[in-house]
């Protein structure tokens, strides 16, 4: 297993404009299935580190040695700090760094899903389930073989595809030719970019024709990273309550670049790319580097209108029962989709939620309240530019009635106003990812913030949501985030030293398991006065 291929964004230009294109057809349950999937294995020949030789260089098209990408995907996927050959000592790896994505298939046979599976009535099978695989792996699921009870076969306990967890295939799309003989379909993005520069100029909706999905669009990455982090019901991703009440891990929050920073870094931002094949590549796409701090302030907001959107469609999606049901064992309401916080909180009469502003009715559980927080703040920065001006806002307040206008709400109004948010949060970060920032915008996502964390009582996940923001744009160190918001501050590395099976071996390999209550402080000790105290301390300070 120390030969696995690594989430490779190998063309994540994180500095560029973003191009118009969706890949939508992409993140379709046929989208994922039209093509076959490939041994992650086939990656390593260039991304383990061979790209450190000149000659493997000058062939990848970089002469001299430079390079466009790291080279070394695969060791930091692993948390390897080098290749070794049956004959070495293989290299320590820094347990702490490895990608958790690397580890998503063997988190089937940890302790914590053993114990799930005996309650769900799987008892030491949840690695086969496919309720779980749709997210633990990057093999396409849906078409394997099954047993019984939504298992798959056993025999694919050796395949390397599934075993690998979420690699490559996981984020850049299945790389393979046509699944079905016939099928109109050009060859795989797995041999089609070996013509790198050919390649690496395309314009993404020719590479997503090869199956490659747009890692270069914050809105595309942000829908590929929410398919998990947030669910997507057609793709069968879909972390229910039943889960939650065996033991499944809660999701926290997600704010895309956050995530990134810690997953860690396996790519080459563009200002990081030798100059001259950035000359190159500006010369060939006609693209130009846009000013980091716009970038990443605009990124913040398209990522939070995306994963909006693609929260209510999943709303949408259970209330009207369109989740595959081999995949999905969901009724509505489906409880994990509502504030859990309304119905599991500490009983204290003087608690901090009778101060908070909730909006609704009492005994009546609003939706899960974070992915709003900061795509009200990207509405309200944009809301004023004339594009914006045709659109009638991205639903909220409608979203909001329709939940709480019956328990559980209005389940038609609810899917008709879901929908509509959907649809236009999509269509303002559309436009949004394509433009520009003006100074004034940057600053009024400050300026956002910092009235987000002191005008009101904040809920727990909406103070992470607005924390990690501000720590983001204002690029804190780990001291900073730690001193500032030791509550909500997010330590993805921390966890617990486990035992991982290799698969197709009885040998075992010591893992950094991720545990919540290290990785994120539990809500028992958030304090939401002190989180405002330190948005004033922020403001005081910024006026002095």
């Amino acid at each position: 297993m120390r030969s696995i291929a690594a989430l490779l964004l190998l063309l994540t230009a994180a500095s560029l404009p973003a191009q118009d294109t969706s890949c939508q057809a992409l993140f379709t349950r046929t989208g994922f299935t039209q093509r076959t999937s490939l041994p992650i294995g086939n990656c390593g020949d260039c991304h383990s580190g061979s790209t450190q030789s000149p000659r493997v260089a000058a062939r990848l098209g970089n002469p001299g040695g430079s390079k466009w990408i790291r080279g070394d995907e695969i060791l930091i996927w692993l948390g390897e700090t080098s290749v070794a050959d049956a004959s070495q000592t293989p290299a320590p790896r820094d347990l702490s760094a490895v990608d958790r994505h690397a580890q998503a298939w063997t988190s089937l046979r940890s302790t914590t899903a053993e114990q799930m599976g005996v309650v769900l009535g799987k008892p030491g099978q949840l690695h086969r389930d496919r309720a779980c695989l749709a997210c633990h792996t990057s093999l396409p699921v849906y078409n394997l073989e099954c047993e019984s009870d939504g298992l798959i076969s056993a025999a694919l306990e050796s395949d390397v595809r599934l075993t690998s967890g979420v690699s490559c295939e996981g984020c850049h799309g299945t790389s393979g030719d046509a699944a079905t003989q016939g099928a109109d379909l050009p060859n795989g993005w797995g041999t089609a970019h070996f013509a790198l520069r050919n390649w690496r100029n395309m314009p993404p909706d020719e590479k997503c024709r090869h199956g490659y999905l747009d890692v270069r669009s914050v809105a595309s990455r942000t829908k590929i990273c929410v398919s998990c982090h947030v669910g997507n019901a057609e793709l069968g991703r879909v972390v229910t309550h039943e889960m939650y009440a065996a033991g499944h891990p809660p999701l926290p929050p997600f704010e895309l670049q956050t995530f990134e920073q810690q997953m860690p870094k396996h790519w080459r931002e563009y200002h990081e790319k030798p100059e001259l094949l950035r000359q190159e590549f500006e010369a060939a796409t006609g693209l130009k580097p846009a000013d980091p701090a716009e970038q990443q302030a605009r990124e913040l907001l398209v990522s939070a209108l995306i994963t909006w959107s693609e929260s209510m469609k999943l709303t949408a999606d259970l209330a009207e029962q369109k989740a595959p049901q081999e995949l999905v064992r969901s009724e509505w309401p489906e409880f994990a989709q509502f504030d859990c916080y309304a119905c599991h909180h500490d009983l204290r009469h003087d608690g901090w939620r009778q101060q908070a502003q909730i909006k609704g009715h009492p005994g009546r559980p609003r939706l899960i309240p974070w992915p709003a927080t900061l795509a009200e703040l990207a509405w309200n920065v944009t809301s004023s530019t004339p594009e914006a001006a045709a659109t009638p806002g991205i639903g909220f307040a409608e979203v909001r009635q329709a939940t709480v206008s019956t328990p559980f709400g209005d389940t038609r109004e609810l899917i008709k106003a879901a929908r509509a948010a959907a649809a236009s949060a999509e269509q303002i970060a559309s436009r949004l990812e394509t433009s520009t920032l003006t100074p004034q915008q940057q600053q009024a996502v400050t300026a956002g913030l910092l009235n987000a964390g002191t005008a009101a009582t904040v809920d727990y996940d909406s103070a992470r949501q607005i924390a990690w923001s501000w720590l983001l744009l204002n690029s804190a160190t780990a001291d900073e985030q730690q001193k500032l918001f030791p509550q909500l501050f997010l330590q993805l590395h921390q966890g617990r030293a486990e035992s991982d099976p290799i698969p197709g071996s009885n040998e075992t390999v010591t893992v950094i398991r991720i545990d919540p209550a290290l990785s994120l402080p539990p809500i028992a000790g958030y304090d939401p006065q002190s989180f405002r105290a330190a948005f004033e301390t922020i403001r005081k300070s910024q006026s002095e």
